[in-house]
């Protein structure tokens, strides 16, 4: 058993309100379940009507369903009753007052401008849209039952929010109907036209005891009558419970009647994609928009786990293998093309000068793309010569060129230098000598070389650069007998 805490507000004032909370045995997150409240009576509370008198585990762990136990307020006093001249204030119906803590469901009195608004059931909707959340609640088959004052709020709360009821069951509860005159007076709440407006209608099963001494049997005579006149479907059976006692053996039938006034209780077809089967590709790829492609087939669980969940499924092309911007898809396989513009090939770019006809080129180096944008496109480099220089003399290795020299005069004259002396008996002289080797080619260079020239051959000595003349006999015989002496 689950305690839940709630708050509700209602005409400005906030309280806070617990309820109960019993899943059956087996209980599967998954699966969708009908919810069943149950209200207990006047002065109880609903750790009493989730006792084993009442049986709804039980029953609950056989049939699978939910079980809801509010608590009622415990500090609702009597409500007055203004019905034209009738005036009756601090009023409660006999035999259902006379708690000091007034631990009741608050249930609208007859003229009140919200007679189908209490805050009691504000606390239901309250209920509802929390267990919606944490549970899989269907909405098709919530159920309203109560005993006693219970019972009375189980029928009040069907007529006051019907599109929240599917059907509802009340033991040794009712309605009280006087009328004075013209006007008369209904309690809980007289029920609504359902044969004007069917949606107004909720189903109900009346239990009651002949022998009640708490609550009339008739009570529940005439809330059969006035649902019956009023279009709802309804059934009236003996509790054989003693007296004003609860008859736990009527919870199977009140199961039976509240499935019976229901649709179908569908559970959801699925709860996840995979529950639908296993995506996968069929038939052969292909190429596709440029890239490689296969039809895929994708399985869906729409409204999952909702009972409008369905599977479907769909078949469309899926991206197998993208092809990049330079590839083409051949043979569902991306190959890659060469080229798609001359840029893609190279940059233009000048190679090294070189020499023809006596003069400087140098070739430009294009690229040219072929059958651009295919499987056949191929790159092919194109040599556009460029004309340079134009040499006056002569080109070499990309370069005009100006000889050292073109004949051995340019290189200097041939001669004599240096002064005269005497050497091996004659005069001699030195000679220099120009050679320009490789003449008037880019190599060309000058030379020199330096030989000793005969001048003039002495017969009879040299000095300073001078032949001796030839001296007499008697001049050299004077000279000797000179240094004699």
């Amino acid at each position: 058993m689950l305690t839940k805490t709630t708050t509700v507000t209602f005409d400005n004032v906030t309280k806070q309100r617990t309820y109960l909370v019993y899943l059956p045995t087996n209980y599967d997150p998954n699966m969708f379940y009908p919810v069943v409240f149950m209200f207990h009576g006047m002065g109880g509370n609903a750790q009493a009507a989730a006792g084993s008198n009442y049986g709804w585990q039980e029953l609950a762990d056989q049939k699978g369903f939910i079980v809801v136990f509010p608590d009622s307020l415990k500090d609702l006093p009597p409500k007055d009753i203004n019905i034209g001249p009738v005036f009756m204030p601090g009023y409660d119906v006999q035999g259902f007052s006379g708690s000091q803590t007034y631990i009741r469901w608050d249930i609208a009195h007859v003229l009140a401008a919200d007679r189908y608004n209490t805050q009691d059931t504000e606390f239901m909707k309250d209920i509802l849209n929390e267990i919606k959340l944490a549970y899989k609640i269907s909405e098709n088959h919530v159920f309203f039952t109560g005993h006693s004052y219970g019972a009375l709020f189980a029928y009040y709360a069907s007529v006051a929010m019907p599109d929240k009821v599917t059907a509802f069951a009340e033991h040794s509860g009712g309605l009280v109907k006087y009328c004075y005159f013209i006007f008369c007076y209904y309690f809980p709440i007289e029920p609504r036209n359902a044969k004007l407006n069917p949606a107004f209608e909720v189903p109900g099963l009346l239990i009651h005891g002949k022998n009640d001494n708490t609550v009339s049997y008739s009570w529940s005579q005439t809330l059969q009558l006035e649902l019956t006149a009023n279009g709802y479907a309804n059934q009236l059976i003996d509790s054989a419970a003693n007296g004003h006692d609860w008859d736990k053996s009527k919870n199977e039938i009140q199961w039976q009647w509240f499935m019976g006034h229901s649709l179908p209780l569908v559970q959801p077809a699925c709860y996840a994609n995979s529950e639908c089967g296993s995506d996968v590709f069929i038939g052969q790829a292909s190429c596709k928009n440029g890239d490689v492609s296969q039809q895929y087939k994708t399985f869906t669980c729409n409204n999952a786990g909702t009972v409008n969940a369905a599977c479907s499924e769909s078949v469309s092309d899926k991206l197998v293998k993208d092809c990049s911007a330079k590839e083409l898809c051949e043979n569902v396989n991306c190959k890659a093309v060469t080229c798609f513009s001359d840029s893609d090939c190279g940059t233009s770019e000048y190679l090294d000068l070189f020499c023809s006809n006596n003069s400087v080129f140098q070739n430009l180096k294009k690229y040219s793309c072929l059958n651009p944008g295919t499987l056949q496109a191929s790159c092919t480099p194109t040599l556009i010569p460029e004309l340079k220089q134009t040499c006056e003399v002569g080109c070499y290795n990309g370069n005009c060129f100006k000889p050292a020299c073109t004949k051995n005069l340019d290189c200097g004259k041939d001669g004599f230098f240096s002064f005269a002396y005497c050497k091996n008996g004659g005069v001699y002289k030195k000679y220099a000598a120009y050679v320009c080797k490789n003449a008037n080619r880019f190599n060309s260079a000058c030379s020199s070389s330096v030989t000793e020239k005969l001048i003039q051959k002495c017969n009879y000595g040299c000095l300073h650069a001078m032949c001796l003349p030839k001296i007499p006999k008697k001049i050299i015989s004077a000279v000797i007998k000179f240094y004699k002496r």
